[in-house]
């Protein structure tokens, strides 16, 4: 497939989106190609595999259904984009703060007194914007190159964008990779991060179960890390897991084995979301789901990334989500300020 100028695809998403046509463009970490799938009716198709050549869109709740968006593969190599000026200083929001506190003491509380050891705990800031989801996408490729960065829209579901640091699997050549993220602290010039107890315990955590649920499964697990990584003006601590595993096998299994992780839910798993569900007081939808491209083009790869740093856009609002792990060892003034630095990074965009 020729090379397209990058103005061409997110003119073609754009005309998409004005004819109520289904498409994603997404952009790779570091990488200078863009690609996108237009799909050429608006049709709804639910995916059961990771067989079938297009996007998959999946919500948190491992039951839910879903989307693959199919039709038109492109690729466009993409041009130096011109930083944007200088934005303005972000102003944050105290509402919606007495409720997640009270949400973060309860879970400290149960975490205290029974099986839960930890629990991943979000909300939701709406926030207005002006701003063209085309020059809102174009932000996202200028501010986090280091991040998957997609924009993703389904007239029957809706507009999402996204900037996320976190890969869920990645399927290659019969290796399988998947990232072990957590801990977060707000990156300060000419400062490393001093990254605490809690904080690595909690990463530990997450590689922990990671390599509990792929064992057998996966042949000749190895680890790497944990190493320090910055996404955007955040910092956070990350190991690599790769393992062999036959082609022919089941990497729906795998999936599900994986998700939702610690690092999006907590664990054991079935009492963290239990406790999700009963307390969070809103329904995530795709925010830390998961998202990707499935064997496209002449590659027959699975590359797909935890739904994090993401935001459902509708005509003048975003809906942006925002979370954190909590443990026995969390300070809720603390973790309040962790969702305020996540949120900076859509913010900035808006």
């Amino acid at each position: 497939m020729p090379s397209q100028n990058n103005n061409k695809l997110l003119k073609k998403a754009a005309k998409w989106l004005s004819e109520e046509l289904p498409f994603v463009v997404y952009q790779n970490p570091n990488d200078s190609i863009m690609e996108g799938i237009f799909q050429n009716d608006a049709s709804l198709q639910i995916t059961g595999d990771l067989k079938t050549p297009g996007f998959v869109f999946a919500p948190f709740e491992a039951n839910g259904d879903k989307i693959l968006l199919t039709g038109e593969y492109l690729q466009a190599q993409t041009h130096a984009i011109q930083n944007e000026k200088k934005e303005k200083k972000i102003e944050f929001s105290d509402e919606g703060k007495d409720f997640h506190l009270k949400l973060v003491e309860d879970a400290i509380s149960r975490i205290e007194k029974g099986k839960l050891k930890k629990v991943v705990l979000s909300r939701c800031i709406h926030r207005s914007t002006q701003k063209h989801p085309e020059h809102i996408f174009t932000s996202l490729l200028v501010k986090y190159p280091s991040a998957f960065r997609f924009w993703w829209y389904h007239p029957k579901v809706g507009m999402w964008f996204g900037a996320t640091p976190e890969q869920l699997l990645k399927f290659q050549n019969g290796l399988v990779c998947t990232t072990s993220l957590a801990g977060t602290l707000p990156v300060v010039k000419n400062e490393k991060p001093d990254w605490t107890i809690k904080e690595r315990e909690e990463q530990q955590m997450v590689t922990d179960y990671i390599l509990h649920n792929l064992k057998g499964k996966v042949a000749n697990l190895s680890v790497s890390g944990p190493n320090t990584y910055m996404a955007g003006k955040l910092w956070h601590l990350r190991s690599m897991v790769v393992g062999e595993l036959n082609p022919f096998d089941d990497l729906v299994t795998i999936v599900k084995s994986l998700h939702p992780t610690p690092a999006i839910c907590g664990m054991p798993r079935m009492e963290a979301l239990e406790f999700i569900l009963q307390h969070e007081g809103y329904n995530r939808e795709f925010y830390t789901g998961y998202l990707g491209p499935i064997h496209l083009g002449k590659k027959k790869n699975i590359d797909l990334f935890v739904n994090l740093r993401c935001f459902k856009y509708s005509p003048g609002n975003a809906q942006i989500f925002v979370g954190g792990g909590i443990t026995a060892d969390s300070d809720p003034e603390k973790e309040w300020l962790e969702t305020q630095y996540k949120s900076g990074t859509i913010l900035e965009v808006l």
